[in-house]
């Protein structure tokens, strides 16, 4: 059953029925912070605003959907917000929410946000996140990823899947884990990097260089320029030492 509602301080919000798995969840916010978690449990998603200032939230239920429409969801606000962040910041101050999103774990969850820290845990489908300053955290997530930031920093931990990241100053930290699949990063030119890997059975390879081979237990290390891009990787089964 669809819905909208316009929310204009901390409230939870239950989101769906019982016959409509949620299956989507766009997200798009100035600042303050998103935390997205999920469970198995049952199809509905849950919404807990925790603090509101400036402009009400407007939420919309189709498959699921939360936006600050009034700056953030329509392009031409958008870049308004971009201008007013690199001139000080004065709506970015303004116009910010505290809120968690738990949905199903097979639902793909999209986030946009200006200056907002965002977190994710535990998506088992495509995760889009994308911010100018604010800092993405992600844990347990095992599906593809795109992670784009102008400047916040990007740290992950737990995943498995495609991943993509793009960031003009912000550092990246990630950890990552395969069982059967080898191991690759591609890294632009002129980018530092430290990655350290361990492998069972098949190698890891950064940016054209080998980092282990294919013994058991075998490890390894390399490093170039000035370490920014901060990686581990490891490539054991869950009965290995490695």
């Amino acid at each position: 059953m669809a819905g909208q509602w316009t929310i204009e301080g901390p409230r939870r919000l239950d989101i769906g029925d019982e016959g409509e798995r949620v299956g989507s969840a766009t997200i798009s916010v100035i600042a303050g912070s998103v935390d997205v978690v999920t469970h198995d449990d049952h199809a509905l998603a849950h919404l807990d605003i925790r603090r509101i200032e400036g402009d009400p939230l407007r939420v919309r239920w189709d498959g699921f959907r939360a936006d600050d429409q009034s700056r953030v969801a329509h392009q031409g606000r958008c870049v308004g917000a971009l201008k007013d962040l690199a001139n000080g910041g004065g709506l970015t101050r303004r116009h910010r929410v505290e809120l968690t999103l738990s949905v199903p774990a097979s639902a793909a969850v999209s986030v946009r946000t200006v200056s907002a820290n965002t977190l994710a845990s535990g998506q088992r489908a495509r995760l889009d996140l994308r911010t100018v300053s604010g800092d993405l955290v992600l844990n347990d997530i095992h599906a593809p990823m795109v992670l784009t930031t102008v400047s916040g920093d990007t740290e992950g931990e737990g995943l498995r899947g495609d991943l993509r990241v793009k960031t003009v100053s912000g550092d990246v930290t990630v950890r990552t884990s395969s069982v059967s699949g080898d191991v690759t990063w591609r890294v632009p030119s002129g980018t530092g990097y430290a990655v350290s890997s361990r492998s069972v059975s098949g190698p890891a390879v950064v940016d054209g260089d080998l980092v282990s081979g294919g013994r058991a237990g075998c490890a390894g290390t390399t490093r170039a320029g000035n370490g920014e891009l901060d990686i581990a990787a490891s490539r054991c089964p869950v009965t290995s030492s490695c």
